[in-house]
């Protein structure tokens, strides 16, 4: 099958090239700057092949340089679905980025910015990504970071290993119940962490932050069976808190001093467990090329919900004792 396209020259006589050519010539016209000529070509292959990834890819290109980003994001995102093609995933991922950065949408334009790298061709084209991710990152307000995590576990809730114990002096046997020994299953963690960056400076910064990550579990049956009454949220853990951190470069040539404030709960098996107050100064000195000294000033508060204070790395067990018969 073969397009007629006319040049927007003073040529009488139309051109005509068949289906296989259209993309490469579409790209010759952007390089040109003749896009409605990249348009018209772009839109007459799609309507002969409406399923076809690249001249998908060919009219999203040259909607993305006619300002036109909507409709360019969504021929690249569709691009990027019905291919298996890394080369065309790398080149629609990549255009979709940059619709969303000429659109202003700095966030999803470095998602997409990641897709991008994991199709690049090859390892030099890939290292050219990462600049320009780190462009956008500079650029965007937002700064967002996720993490999940699914972990088997053989001691949920820190449980003994004996089932039975001797108190020193006294002539009792006493055995610890089931939930006081190793419960095992799954540990399923997630975990969100925000900053949007509200004013800055040539020698300051000033960001609000936010984080939330939690823990929970799902039981195994042996430990079901160990344990009939207890739940996997027994012995879930969450934290949630908000922040305002500022950034200051005290002195010329040396590395920002930053000032943070910290609000933040914690709950442990769905219920209320603390509260905590902090405010913190920090300062990295740079010894060397690898080597650096970083010196913290904190004061914190923590109120406890009716239950006895923990150790942050120590999770709060659950466990009952009974004398045996």
């Amino acid at each position: 099958m073969a397009l007629t396209a006319t040049q927007s020259t003073a040529q009488t006589e139309p051109s005509r090239l068949s289906l296989a050519d259209a993309p490469q010539a579409v790209e010759n016209l952007i390089g040109s700057g003749q896009l409605t000529a990249a348009r018209e070509i772009a839109l007459a292959a799609l309507r002969a092949a409406p399923d076809n990834p690249r001249f998908m890819l060919s009219l999203a290109r040259t909607e993305t340089r006619l300002g036109n980003y909507a409709s360019a994001i969504a021929l690249g995102r569709k691009a990027y679905r019905t291919t298996n093609d890394p080369q065309i995933k790398f080149y629609a991922a990549q255009t979709v980025a940059q619709a969303h950065t000429s659109a202003g949408n700095l966030t999803r334009a470095q998602l997409w910015l990641r897709r991008a790298r994991q199709f690049a061709p090859n390892a030099e084209i890939a290292e050219r990504v990462a600049p320009d991710f780190g462009k956008l990152r500079a650029q965007n307000s937002w700064s967002t970071s996720l993490s999940f995590g699914i972990t088997p576990t053989s001691n949920i809730n820190n449980g003994s290993a004996n089932s039975e114990f001797v108190l020193p002096g006294l002539p009792y046997i006493l055995t610890i119940s089931g939930d006081g020994r190793p419960l095992s299953g799954i540990q399923i963690s997630g975990g969100a962490d925000f900053r949007y960056r509200v004013l800055t400076s040539e020698n300051s910064a000033t960001f609000l932050t936010a984080s939330a990550n939690a823990l929970t579990y799902t039981l195994s049956q042996s430990a079901r069976a160990q344990a009939p009454s207890a739940k996997g949220s027994d012995y879930s853990y969450g934290v949630l808190s908000f922040g305002l951190s500022h950034r200051h470069i005290l002195a010329k040539g040396a590395n920002p001093t930053e000032f943070a404030l910290r609000n933040s709960r914690t709950w442990y098996g769905m219920d209320p467990y603390s509260r905590t107050i902090d405010g913190s100064v920090t300062h990295i000195w740079k010894l060397g090329e690898t080597d650096s000294l970083a010196v913290r000033a904190l004061a914190q508060k923590t109120v406890y919900f009716g239950v006895e204070p923990v150790r942050p790395e120590d999770e709060p067990t659950k466990t009952r004792i009974r004398q045996s018969a």
